[in-house]
């Protein structure tokens, strides 16, 4: 039988040990404080090797410190910056583009909930102006077709009330 270290104020990881506890089988278990404040029982060889550094307060934790809110948010705006790049724009030309637009669509002069980035579907993708969801799938519905949409438009109004 392996003899018992005192690991009274030893730190591992977060982790500092306080006092000894219960036996478990032929495992020695330690109550240890984390830097968190939260107390728990390790067993001794999972403090030595390494296996257990917290309490369990960083499993909720990226690498890097960042809560899953966190994680979620950073990921979100690689997905923006990502989706922009596949049209032609950077995060950077549309925060400009909104700013020189007042944030307005370039078809239908509205304030827009959410900017798109609309652009011509050529390889690469040629940026134009910003446009609001509804004028952006209008266009997209007419496949940018000029003559689609002139012809949308003599048929409203031909068919217009005034």
């Amino acid at each position: 039988m392996n003899p018992v270290h005192d690991l009274v104020g030893k730190t591992f990881g977060k982790l500092t040990v306080i006092c000894r506890g219960r036996n478990k089988r032929s495992t020695t278990l330690w109550w240890c404080r984390c830097e968190c404040g939260r107390e728990r029982e390790v067993q001794a060889g999972n403090l030595i090797q390494g296996k257990t550094k917290a309490c369990g307060c960083m499993s909720n934790r990226y690498p890097f410190g960042l809560t899953k809110e966190e994680r979620k948010q950073r990921q979100k705006e690689r997905d923006k910056r990502r989706a922009l790049q596949e049209v032609g724009w950077t995060l950077e030309q549309l925060e400009e583009a909104k700013s020189l637009q007042d944030n307005l669509c370039a078809i239908c002069k509205e304030k827009m909930s959410t900017p798109q980035a609309d652009h011509e579907h050529t390889v690469p993708p040629k940026k134009r102006e910003l446009l609001c969801m509804h004028c952006n799938i209008g266009l997209g519905h007419f496949k940018d077709s000029i003559l689609k949409l002139s012809a949308a438009i003599e048929y409203l109004r031909r068919h217009s009330a005034s």
